[in-house]
This record gives structure tokens, sequence and C-alpha cells, in this order.
């Protein structure tokens, strides 16, 4: 429905202008279209890759406050296996040379997506006067269960 409207808008205001204009003006609303429906349609536009091990993508998104500083983390957890799995590792953040270590451990149901606060996994690790530069996982265990 959203891509009609879309459509419906375009024609609508092409109709309006000279002919060049009309052409280059579609041309641009449908790149601009295509663009912001992709993104729409995409539940991972965002999310930036950390790895992914025996079917358990982990990826993460910085949480930017209101003085526009990267103070948090957010992961997402995505099992894209068909059992349930458990799921250890050690998230590590580094701000200004410091360096923060929080263990992550939990249990994921097949085809699941686990992220953000409401499942233990959005992190504040310094203060405001801190900002996260790297962040990084070591010793990732997933194990099916059976």
């Amino acid at each position: 429905m959203r891509r009609i409207n879309a459509l419906y808008f375009s024609i609508k205001f092409i109709h309006n202008t000279s002919m060049k204009n009309k052409i280059q003006k579609l041309f641009f609303m449908i790149l601009i279209s295509a663009s912001f429906i992709s993104a729409q349609d995409n539940s991972d536009y965002g999310w930036e890759n950390i790895t992914e091990k025996n079917g358990l993508s982990i990826s993460f998104m910085f949480y930017m406050k209101a003085n526009n500083s990267v103070n948090g983390i957010v992961l997402k957890i995505k099992n894209n296996n068909n059992y349930k799995v458990v799921y250890s590792f050690t998230l590590i953040f580094i701000a200004d040379s410091i360096s923060k270590e929080e263990i992550v451990a939990g249990e994921i149901k097949p085809k699941q997506v686990q992220a953000g606060s409401n499942d233990g996994l959005f992190f504040l690790p310094f203060d405001e006067t801190k900002i996260i530069s790297q962040i990084g996982i070591k010793k990732l265990a997933v194990k099916k269960i059976t």
C-alpha cells in the first residue's frame, strides 16, 4: 500500500511541472522511494554485524543520548537454527584506552530474535564523559539444546 501511495504522490507532483522537469523529478522520486522501501523492509537496517557462529548471529547498534555522545550499545542476537541454543560470550567495550568487559549468556528459541533492554542486551558501560570507540566479543560458545 505504501508503494501505491508513493507512486500516486509522484504522479500528482509531476503533473504540474514541465516535461523535462517531470522526467528528472520522477527519476529522483523513484530512487528515493526505492531506498526508503528497502530500508523499511530490512529488519537488519542500522545494525552492524559482529560475528556468527553455529547459526547464531550477533549484531550491535550504538545508542546515542541527547548530547550526541556514544554512551551505550544495544545487542541483537538471532538464532537462525531450527532448534533452541544456549550461548555465552564476553562483550568488550573500549573508550579512551580504557576497556570494560561484560559476560553475556542466555538461551534462545529457534528462529527467535532477542534485542535491547527487555532481553538484557542494552549496555551503558561508561559514564557520559567516555565515548565508546570499539566493541568486541571473545569466548563465544553456542550449544544446541536437545
